[in-house]
């Protein structure tokens, strides 16, 4: 594979690798003015981990597409996987981050890994991949609350609005340069 110069490379490296690092650090720096932050080496090493994967994504992504809205929408899709990760992780979907019923959410970053794997990061298939993932996030909420979770509650229907919008979001920009590239 060809690794080409772009004109502003730097700046989104930059943005990426710099963001990521601010988001690391910002729990340290919490922890240094307030006791309601108490995170362990565990937690830093999973956001570490998890902001790893996002910019390794954002790179591949980069030399993977050559549009504009190709990038967007895998920044946004890995942005959303990360984000849903972590407040799954910290403090839970549905309830506190110990009921059982947050682990429906682990599927959604499952079908994207394996959709991507499957597509070979083809704008059509990870179109489709998202759909599915934005499926996922609203059956998800609905299965909980068939188990008896609190999964109707407020905070829940914004976060599963909120992240099924952004799965759909990155899924248009996906389509769209699949039909660019078609024509």
């Amino acid at each position: 594979m060809e690794i080409r110069a772009e004109r502003g490379g730097g700046r989104w490296r930059l943005a990426v690798w710099g963001g990521g690092t601010l988001i690391l650090l910002a729990p340290l720096v919490a922890m240094q003015v307030t006791d309601q932050v108490a995170w362990t080496p565990f937690d830093f090493a999973v956001l570490g981990g998890l902001l790893l994967f996002a910019a390794l994504g954002v790179e591949l992504a980069v030399r993977a597409g050559s549009s504009l809205g190709y990038r967007i929408g895998a920044a946004l899709t890995l942005g959303l996987v990360v984000l849903l990760t972590a407040v799954n992780g910290a403090v839970g979907v549905i309830g506190s981050e110990d009921l059982a019923a947050n682990r429906l959410y682990l599927a959604i970053p499952a079908v994207i890994l394996a959709g991507a794997a499957l597509s070979r990061l083809r704008p059509a298939g990870l179109a489709r991949t998202l759909a599915v993932a934005a499926g996922v996030q609203v059956a998800a909420p609905v299965v909980a609350a068939l188990a008896g979770a609190p999964a109707w509650a407020p905070e829940v229907l914004v976060a599963t609005a909120v992240f099924t919008a952004g799965w759909l979001l990155a899924a248009l920009l996906f389509r769209r340069d699949a039909a660019s590239r078609a024509t």
